[in-house]
């Protein structure tokens, strides 16, 4: 997956989800890091402010699936660890 592909993905939203802007920014960083040949350790883990509240916004469910699917690509390309 490409860091533009992560960039612009998005969720169906719900009435109590994620933060969009949050969720938009987390990808935002995976992306960046992903450009660059490296993957986080644990980015698997949402950081807690996306969860900690939940608004009108990203399906929970969705972004959860997305975001445990990332390591297994970064896996794939051999992308270098980071923590």
């Amino acid at each position: 997956m490409t860091r533009r592909a992560i960039r612009r993905t998005r969720f169906p939203e719900r009435k109590r989800g994620y933060n969009t802007l949050n969720v938009d920014s987390f990808l935002a960083d995976i992306a960046d890091l992903r450009d660059k040949g490296f993957a986080p350790e644990n980015y698997t883990q949402l950081d807690r402010t996306i969860r900690r509240r939940l608004v009108r916004g990203y399906d929970p469910e969705a972004v959860e699936r997305y975001v445990a699917q990332l390591p297994r690509e970064a896996d794939a390309w051999g992308a270098r660890r980071v923590v």
